[in-house]
């Protein structure tokens, strides 16, 4: 009996209200709404970006042999780039530490980031909102029968909050009616 009592505590307590604000999805709704217009403008960055980053993977390859070609000594005393080699100036030393240090840099990451995002723009929102949708409207059907359930669990005038059954209201007319005839009986 206790627990009953408790069970029935309890579920005149339950807030639906609560319960069916947090089924919204209005704010998904909206964000894959801004993701959907935010597609075409990610889409022309993506590619250029992927372009310039090939083309910075390109240079930093290739900066060793620039470099050095720009340090080469002109024709007539080309003959003299070798011992320009040998006692390379400061300026061509640290270009070449930081080409090195170019070249120890991954790029492959930043690649894929943007592949990663053109995967992510080229999905189709209802692939989320479908579903999302769905579960929503079958969890607010639960959330109202629960409703319903609470509704009739709470006290209101003459229902019974145990029974869920009427009871009938003493009204002061019946009682002195009751009373007037139990008196006249005796």
């Amino acid at each position: 009996a206790d627990r009953a009592d408790e069970r029935e505590e309890t579920l005149k307590n339950t807030n639906t209200k609560a319960m069916k604000k947090k089924l919204g999805i209005q704010g998904m709704t909206r964000s894959l709404s801004s993701l959907e217009d935010c597609k075409q403008g990610l889409l022309d960055l993506i590619e250029p970006t992927q372009r310039n980053l090939e083309k910075v993977e390109t240079f930093v390859s290739e900066a060793h042999d620039k470099f050095n070609q720009a340090f080469e000594v002109p024709c007539p005393c080309c003959c003299m780039t070798r011992y320009v080699y040998d006692q390379p100036s400061r300026c061509l030393t640290e270009l070449l530490e930081n080409a090195d240090r170019a070249l120890d840099v991954n790029l492959q990451p930043f690649f894929e980031l943007l592949q990663g995002l053109k995967d992510l723009i080229d999905l189709d929102m209802s692939r989320i909102s479908k579903p999302t949708k769905r579960f929503a409207k079958l969890a607010a059907e639960r959330v109202d029968l629960l409703d319903k359930i609470v509704a009739e669990a709470r006290p209101s005038s003459g229902i019974s909050p145990c029974c869920f059954r009427p009871f009938p209201l003493a009204s002061p007319r019946a009682d002195s009616a009751s009373l007037a005839s139990l008196q006249a009986k005796e």
